[in-house]
């Protein structure tokens, strides 16, 4: 039979090819999002800024309620409603539920300022009159009434400068990764890498940069508890620790010497 379905929620208002006074065009750049169930009957979507943020354009709808770009926006499933859950964002690419019931966000900024984020309910994150970030080829952002200054806002929880190209992310609970649990692996684009960062007692307090050579679109862990990496040439790759390593109970963290395998490049 034919499946159903249902729109549960549309961005709004309908972004024009033309803006008032300004000539055709078309960002997918800063076009970002996510979708992460809160509850059975609670979808958090981030919605990207699609490059409308006051200075590419006169409109800035990231700050403007009237936009639901630039957000996270709570669908309410039971009924259909929504209604603004945050605000200030640029380009969200990530967005996680952990265990411990803290929801974390990724976000490109623009030259630098790549953000992680720890998402509460009714924050502002600032963008576009907040970043660590800068106008490309410059050295700070033209809205920003004190460059790299986020006052009145949400700080982000870390921030990337220069920008590696953040992705998706996800928590690290698989038993096949022992020493990993709770860290957040983060994948990035252009720096071609998966990071991995530990948060103690409210901050980051370690970050690890593992190599990986090709841009990280997109990380999960898989059902039997491998990690799971898609990357821009749309090749999947599965990740374990290598057969027969048994971590040292004196060292605190794996050495990367004996870290994981991938499969083959081409292979999925």
């Amino acid at each position: 039979p034919q499946m159903a379905w249902t729109t549960v929620f549309e961005s709004s208002p309908c972004i024009p090819l033309a803006m008032a006074n300004e000539p055709p065009r078309f960002s997918g750049i800063a076009n970002g999002g996510r979708m992460v169930l809160l509850s059975p009957n609670q979808l958090l979507v981030s919605v990207g800024d699609h490059e409308m943020d006051g200075w590419l354009t006169t409109t800035a709808v990231s700050q403007d309620p009237a936009y639901s770009h630039g957000k996270m926006i709570l669908v309410h499933l039971d009924d259909l409603t929504s209604e603004i859950y945050t605000l200030g964002q640029r380009n969200p690419q990530g967005l996680t539920l952990s265990n411990a019931g803290l929801l974390w966000s990724t976000e490109h900024g623009p030259e630098g300022g790549d953000e992680l984020n720890l998402i509460e309910r009714g924050a502002n994150y600032g963008w576009p009159l907040a970043t660590y970030g800068t106008e490309y080829g410059t050295h700070s952002w033209p809205l920003s009434p004190k460059p790299g200054n986020h006052d009145n806002f949400k700080q982000p929880f870390y921030s990337w400068v220069p920008s590696v190209g953040i992705s998706s992310l996800v928590e690290s609970t698989s038993p096949r990764f022992a020493n990993w649990q709770g860290d957040l692996l983060i994948g990035a684009l252009k720096d071609q890498a998966l990071w991995r960062l530990r948060v103690r007692e409210g901050r980051v307090v370690m970050t690890e940069r593992i190599p990986f050579g090709e841009r990280i679109r997109d990380v999960l862990q898989g059902h039997s508890g491998e990690l799971v990496v898609w990357t821009d040439k749309a090749t999947l790759h599965f990740i374990v620790p290598s057969e027969g390593y048994a971590p040292d109970p004196r060292e605190s963290l794996p050495r990367p010497r004996p870290a994981c395998h991938v499969a083959p490049p081409g292979s999925t």
